[in-house]
């Protein structure tokens, strides 16, 4: 069969799920007690372990979960009830977002964003990480414009997207709706119905394009018209909310799956790959395909080293600075197989991040204990002991009265700043309680008459384990616990990262390079006080002391990515700080 022929079988199967999935226009009355059912309910019937496909979640805050207790919003439902089904589901994106960690958390949900932004950028997103499917819920944030002005925006970018792949499914939302006031609740199923029009026009001229209906897909308040039912807040959905969006796309991707299946298709790499390295320390990058079957892949060229596994991880360790042409091929017998060349350019040193606000190596055998950027140095009256540290010198600390201080003004943080705290711990022996004052402050800084607190360290309250804790300094509700799942207690050094990052508005938790801990991080004020950083314990009356040793303890005033944090780790091995300062 050639590939025009299929294409034809392909999209007859699309328009006839189109006329399953898009129905004549019904009123909520229609449906048992208000609530809309998913149209297309026809069982799983499962599909084959060894085929794969790359679905794209492409959007806005909803996309990306906002909303959601864990910020999984409807990806992590979708993704688990597939996965039951026996469905190989590779979801592609260049962000990662949501607090579990049992699920493909890729996407490219951008929060605030409207169509005209994601058709700008669209064909780089489709560039890196080519999908088979894009689930496309987009409008909600262009409503303050005319209905007529939002749905041509997107079908702007509807056309973008076609002209990159015409063969890309879309599976378009008609979105949900919202709670007030009531012209914008109207405005929005004009743009429904707009955007269904713009639909049919497309899919008779032939583009594979599907249209779920998600704004009957939620009870949005109870019959008082005020108490919030499927809606956690004006715009966004609670979980139960984002279950019922999660069924709705799954009763569309049911038969889109079943028969995508059934039919061989050639590899297609789905992934970016990482271009960039240092000289001596591991390079990684996870190389994902779609087809059916699933593919095998090889390295076609590649440097002395370098590997690939069976599930497309290539590791190598650059002997040396320079560019390397690698190839990587993902073949599964139905021609042609895919190929992605590429180079990485191998730095002889890793420097630090632009945005090193305060790196302390503690090299030093007494105070103060200089900052190698030349801010201020950490000073204390109860000072650690000077012993061995992970690379060098370390200090050690009692756990009863020893800390090092910091003057606190290049720490005064917005709610919307990105920062980083990084270092290593060795704590020998268990924690002497499980109580909330028996935690041991690594890095923190409080100033109880404000409200605002924040530390990372050791969580006696949860057996040892790394903690990340964030209050902001209007003293209210937006507190953030990030808890990781490796124990710090026990005699091995371990490396901690914390990140608060609201570009992906989360807080992330790192232990040993392994991202182990994500929670949602919004805050309404930021982290400005004329309170001391500290290090070793919390300027509070009593508690919060570290009995144990640290060493190179820096913060940043941006989000690390997961190289940066990778390398630094890496450079424990070689008895080396994290970086090299420029």
């Amino acid at each position: 069969m050639d590939n025009r022929h299929e294409s034809a079988i392909l999209l007859a199967a699309f328009l006839l799920l189109a006329s399953l999935v898009s129905p004549r226009p019904v009123t909520r009355a229609e449906g048992p007690d208000n609530v809309y059912l998913p149209i297309v309910a026809a069982p799983f019937r499962g599909g084959p372990a060894g085929c794969a496909v790359a679905v794209m979640p492409l959007g806005d805050s909803i996309t990306h979960g906002y909303g959601s207790a864990t910020m999984v919003g409807y990806r992590r439902p979708l993704s688990q009830s597939l996965a039951a089904a026996g469905y190989r589901l590779n979801f592609v994106g260049s962000r990662a977002a949501g607090a579990w960690l049992d699920f493909d958390r890729d996407n490219e949900g951008h929060p605030g964003v409207d169509a005209l932004f994601l058709r700008d950028r669209v064909d780089d997103f489709l560039s890196r990480n080519r999908p088979d499917v894009i689930l496309l819920h987009i409008g909600t944030n262009g409503l303050w414009k005319p209905a007529e002005v939002v749905a041509a925006d997107a079908d702007q970018l509807l056309e973008a997207i076609y002209t990159h792949d015409s063969d890309t499914l879309v599976v378009l939302a008609r979105i949900i709706n919202r709670t007030g006031p009531p012209e914008l609740v109207a405005r929005t199923t004009r743009y429904n119905e707009l955007l269904q029009a713009i639909a049919d026009r497309r899919i008779a001229a032939g583009d594979p394009l599907v249209v779920v209906d998600m704004e009957r897909a939620l009870t949005y308040t109870a019959p008082d018209g005020v108490t919030l039912v499927d809606m956690a807040d004006r715009l966004h959905p609670n979980d139960a909310g984002y279950d019922k969006m999660a069924a709705v796309w799954r009763a569309a991707l049911q038969p889109i799956l079943a028969g995508h299946c059934q039919t061989p298709h050639a590899a297609r790499l789905t992934s970016a790959p990482a271009t960039t390295a240092v000289a001596h320390r591991p390079y990684l990058y996870r190389a994902e395909a779609s087809g059916n079957p699933a593919p095998a892949f090889a390295l076609a060229q590649a440097p002395a080293g370098m590997t690939i596994d069976p599930a497309g991880l290539v590791t190598w360790t650059p002997p040396s600075a320079g560019d390397f042409a690698v190839t990587v091929r993902a073949t599964n017998g139905v021609h042609p197989p895919a190929e992605q060349s590429y180079v990485v350019h191998v730095a002889a040193t890793n420097d630090c991040p632009a945005e090193t606000n305060v790196f302390y190596h503690l090299e030093e055998p007494s105070p103060p204990f200089a900052d190698a950027l030349g801010g201020p140095a950490a000073v204390c009256a109860a000072c650690p002991k000077s012993g061995d540290g992970r690379a060098g010198r370390g200090l050690s600390f009692d756990g009863i009265d020893d800390g090092l201080s910091v003057a606190g003004g290049r720490f005064n943080w917005s709610g919307n700043d990105a920062f980083t705290i990084e270092f290593w711990l060795r704590r020998p022996g268990n924690c002497g309680g499980a109580t909330l004052n028996d935690n041991e402050v690594v890095v923190g800084r409080v100033a109880p008459a404000g409200g605002m607190a924040w530390w990372v360290g050791v969580s006696c309250q949860h057996g040892g384990r790394a903690r990340f804790v964030l209050g902001d300094a209007d003293g209210g509700d937006d507190v953030v616990d990030v808890i990781a799942q490796t124990p710090l207690t026990g005699g091995d050094w371990h490396h901690v990262v914390a990140v608060r990052d609201p570009a992906l508005l989360d807080a992330r938790l790192y232990v040993d390079g392994v991202l182990e801990g994500v929670a949602p991080a919004f805050f309404s004020s930021g982290f400005a006080s004329a309170a001391a950083l500290e290090i070793g314990r919390l300027n509070l009356a009593g508690g919060f002391h570290l009995a144990g040793i640290s060493d190179e303890v820096a913060v940043y005033n941006q989000a690390l990515s997961e190289d940066d944090i990778r390398y630094h780790y890496a450079a424990a091995g070689q008895s080396q700080p994290y970086c090299t300062l420029k």
